[in-house]
């Protein structure tokens, strides 16, 4: 029988304990919540997670926002409160893991606070900003992208009433609005460029504004604006350290442009592997390392499409119709939007 730490909040970390809980194999997990604020994920409704469960429809727009796709989605999640779970064992928010031992009895986690939990592996899933990064054995190296965006990040009241997940694009640009529960409205901006940093809002504001009136309204007033560089996600899965295991946005050495309900569908894929390893008799690192860098080729593949086309000039439905049936899961497309396309592309 065998005992996990779990580390995060985000709903990698969700997806974690409700897969061990139903593990035969696992006999108590450890939880360590982390105090970032968790990301909202589109998740499919199967995994049934607690949260709040927001817009079901997705509309891509162009720049004077016409609507040239719309699509339905999975739930989007953004996780709340505790989870329920017969095999937890939480500690307190806020401790980090300082470092990890191997011993004869297995894993022996260290806490910042100098405690210290024994356990069969400590399964990091705590989102981009991940406590693992401390624990890397490899090399992190960027990787050449020509598509490299620069992203600024904020939340703000939802000034525009939208109730649907809405990304309009122009060349080299995007704006993607989600609406959160709330009544909140969480915005990012995105620049195709090697080239960015912490503009002021006068000059976002300048730079998206041919985006129109809702960009005035948008920047009226945002809050802290956060700053990132989204690259492809093409470079595999590292293992941090020895006994150590990282699932989803904490397995990536980049941050990438993941849409619809690709991170939690590898995150799951992740954490089949860990189980079948459990029930087995033991977790196997290259194994697992292995297995995931496998799972990620796929979405890696359709994450950098995404984002070069979506960044494109011309019209995204003709450039990207016949490759986005093959990407996305056929669940995401209504049959009156297949037949357009299919028929689309008949004629040309």
């Amino acid at each position: 029988m065998s005992k996990l730490l779990i580390v995060g909040s985000e709903v990698e970390a969700l997806l974690a304990i409700k897969h061990f809980e139903s593990c035969a194999t696992v006999e108590k997990l450890y939880h360590l919540p982390t105090e970032t604020g968790p990301e909202p994920v589109f998740c499919a409704e199967s995994y049934e997670l607690p949260g709040s469960s927001l817009p079901r429809v997705c509309e891509l727009l162009d720049t004077w926002g016409k609507q040239v796709l719309h699509l339905d989605l999975p739930s989007l999640i953004k996780p709340s409160g505790e989870v329920a779970g017969k095999k937890r064992e939480v500690f307190a928010r806020g401790l980090k893991v300082s470092r990890t031992t191997i011993t004869d009895d297995g894993v022996c986690a260290t806490f910042s606070d100098g405690s210290e939990v024994l356990c069969d592996g400590v399964v990091f899933a705590d989102g981009w900003q991940s406590q693992c990064r401390a624990f890397w054995n490899k090399p992190m190296k960027k990787p050449s992208d020509p598509d490299e965006v620069q992203c600024w990040r904020f939340t703000i009241p939802n000034v525009l009433s939208l109730r649907s997940y809405q990304f309009r694009w122009a060349a080299a640009k995007s704006v993607e609005l989600m609406p959160l529960s709330g009544e909140e409205l969480s915005v990012a901006l995105r620049f195709k460029s090697p080239y960015g940093g912490d503009l002021s809002v006068a000059e976002l504001r300048e730079l998206f504004g041919e985006f129109g009136s809702d960009m005035t309204a948008l920047l009226e007033n945002p809050d802290e604006i956060s700053y990132h560089q989204e690259t492809k996600a093409g470079w595999g899965v590292f293992i941090p350290a020895p006994g150590c295991y990282a699932i989803g946005r904490a397995a990536l050495p980049t941050r990438s442009l993941w849409a619809f309900d690709w991170l939690s569908r590898f995150t799951v894929a992740q954490l089949g592997v860990l189980c079948e390893q459990l029930e087995a008799g033991s977790l196997n690192g290259p194994s697992f390392e292995a297995q995931s860098s496998e799972s990620l080729t796929e979405f890696a593949n359709a994450e950098s499409f995404l984002r070069h086309h979506l960044h494109s000039e011309g019209v995204f439905l003709r450039l990207a119709r016949s490759v986005l049936l093959k990407l996305l899961p056929a669940s995401l497309w209504k049959n009156a939007l297949r037949k357009r396309l299919l028929a689309h592309h008949g004629k040309s």
